[in-house]
C-alpha cells in the first residue's frame, strides 16, 4: 500500500497563504473517491456545470454548511492525518530582504512565489519531523504528495532532482515520487485537502491558530476528527529568515 499526501492552497488577500491536506494510504483513497462522488450532488456546480466540493462555496450560507458534516464522515473514515504549512506574504519578502552575501547578486528566483516558498517549507519540515509521525505511520514509508494543479508546476518539476540532491542523506530516504500536480475534478481527494486548507486559513485569519489541533468547528460537532494527527507549521519572519539562508547555502554551496 502506497502512502498519498493530498495537498491544497488557500489564502487571503491579507497574506495568508497555506498549504494543507489529507494524508492516507492508496486503497483508503480509492474507497474514498467512490462514496465522496456519491455524495457530490450536496456540493455546488463548479464552472463546468459538475458537481464538486469547494468550502468557500459551502460557506457561503447556513444551508450550505448544514450538507458539510456528510462529507466530513467521509474524511473521518478514510484519512489518517493532516498536515498543513502557514507563511504571511509579507513576513516572506521582510525576510529575503534581510538577507544579503557579500559582492553577490542573490537571485531568489522563485522563492518570491507564495506557493513555492509555501511548498518548499511543507516538503523540508514534513521530511525533517518524520520521526514525530511515527503512531500513525512507520518512519520507512515513502509518502507521495499530490497536490491541486498550479501555474508553479513547471518550475517545481524541473527543479526537483536538484531540490534532492539538496536534502541530507538520512533525510532522502522519506521522499516518495517526484510530486504530481492533478485536477481536483478527476482526483476527488484534493476537495478534502480544499476542506482542511480552508479552515486552517480561517483559523489563523480569526488568530485562533489553536483550533488546528483541537479540530474546532464551531458550528458543528465533529468530535472524531481530534484522534488524528495533526502536523502544524507556521513560520514567523525569524524562521523563515532561517529556512532561506538554509536554502540558499545549499544554492551557492557555503
Amino acid at each position: 500500500m502506497a502512502l498519498q499526501a493530498f495537498i491544497d492552497e488557500s489564502y487571503d488577500r491579507n497574506g495568508i497563504f497555506v498549504l494543507a491536506g489529507c494524508i492516507s494510504y492508496s486503497e483508503s483513497w480509492d474507497a474514498f473517491t467512490k462514496e465522496w462522488s456519491e455524495l457530490l450532488q450536496y456540493g455546488t456546480l463548479n464552472k463546468h456545470g459538475r458537481y464538486h466540493f469547494k468550502m468557500s462555496q459551502m460557506a457561503i450560507n447556513e444551508e450550505r454548511m448544514s450538507r458539510v458534516p456528510a462529507f466530513v464522515k467521509i474524511i473521518e473514515k478514510h484519512v489518517l492525518a493532516f498536515v498543513s504549512v502557514k507563511i504571511d506574504e509579507s513576513e516572506l519578502r521582510r525576510a529575503l530582504s534581510r538577507i544579503w552575501v557579500p559582492n553577490v547578486a542573490i537571485d531568489w528566483a522563485m522563492l518570491v512565489n507564495s506557493y513555492y516558498a509555501t511548498f518548499r517549507c511543507l516538503l523540508d519540515m514534513f521530511h525533517l519531523n518524520r520521526s514525530e509521525m511515527t503512531q500513525v505511520f512507520s518512519a520507512n514509508e515513502r509518502i507521495d504528495f499530490i497536490f491541486d494543479s498550479q501555474v508553479e508546476e513547471k518550475a517545481i518539476l524541473s527543479s526537483w532532482d536538484e531540490y534532492i540532491k539538496e536534502q541530507p542523506v538520512e533525510v532522502k530516504q522519506y521522499y516518495g515520487e517526484i510530486p504530481r500536480f492533478e485536477d481536483d475534478e478527476e482526483f476527488l481527494p484534493l476537495q478534502a485537502a480544499d476542506f482542511w486548507a480552508w479552515w486552517v486559513r480561517k483559523w489563523y485569519v480569526d488568530r485562533t491558530p489553536e483550533k488546528i489541533l483541537a479540530s474546532d468547528f464551531c458550528i458543528f460537532e465533529l468530535q472524531d476528527l481530534r484522534k488524528y494527527l495533526r502536523f502544524e507549521i507556521s513560520f514567523n519572519e525569524e524562521q523563515l529568515v532561517t529556512v532561506m539562508k538554509r536554502i540558499l547555502r545549499t544554492q551557492i554551496g557555503k
